[in-house]
């Protein structure tokens, strides 16, 4: 359960407006419709505690506590979907096979990142993850060769873009498998 000092929040009623302070906003607070305290306290998620005509003292209540949190594990569940779906194709073997040096990269990134002195290894998870992405993007490259391609490896959205690009095209068209090449007459390799 948040501390005391945690729970507890007035809203200044103003001519213009409310504002919200408390709770750990901060000094500034911040603008809120007064409306919302009573239709909160209503559904019991907050307990008024003061009120006058320029102010509402409340109090987040146990309830709303547990509301708030079903609300924050909900938010970051298509986020963890998300997440849970790169890994798995970046651990799949055909992604492993067909892209080792990429794989490589970007499980040493992973590596650092939740080991046990993460805070220190961000650098380093950040340049693990540019050379993996780079590596990616250049494994793309020499596998569909698309024939207006940026040079550069470290063009990485370049580059991927004009394999997205190329393959599309090809697909468009009937040409494209997993190997197709995009460059001169879509052959295949």
């Amino acid at each position: 359960m948040a501390d005391r000092d945690q729970r507890e929040f007035v809203l200044y009623l103003l001519d213009h407006g409310a504002i919200l302070s408390g709770g750990g906003l901060g000094q500034d607070g911040m603008r809120a419709p007064d409306g919302d305290v009573e239709n909160l306290a209503d559904a019991g998620l907050v307990r008024i505690i003061g009120e006058s005509s320029s102010m509402l003292r409340f109090r987040i209540t146990p309830e709303g506590e547990q509301y708030y949190a079903a609300m924050k594990t909900r938010a970051g569940e298509p986020v963890r979907e998300a997440e849970d779906d790169v890994r798995s194709y970046l651990d799949s073997e055909p992604f492993r096979t067909r892209y080792p040096a990429a794989y490589r990269s970007f499980a040493e990134a992973d590596r650092l990142l939740w080991g046990p002195d993460s805070h220190d290894q961000l650098t380093a998870v950040g340049r693990h993850a540019r050379e993996a992405l780079q590596e990616f993007a250049t494994a793309l490259v020499e596998r569909h060769q698309p024939s207006e391609v940026n040079p550069n490896a470290t063009g990485t959205s370049d580059r991927v873009s004009a394999v997205v690009t190329c393959t599309a095209r090809s697909s468009a068209i009937g040409e494209a498998t997993s190997s197709t090449r995009c460059s001169g007459t879509g052959g295949r390799s």
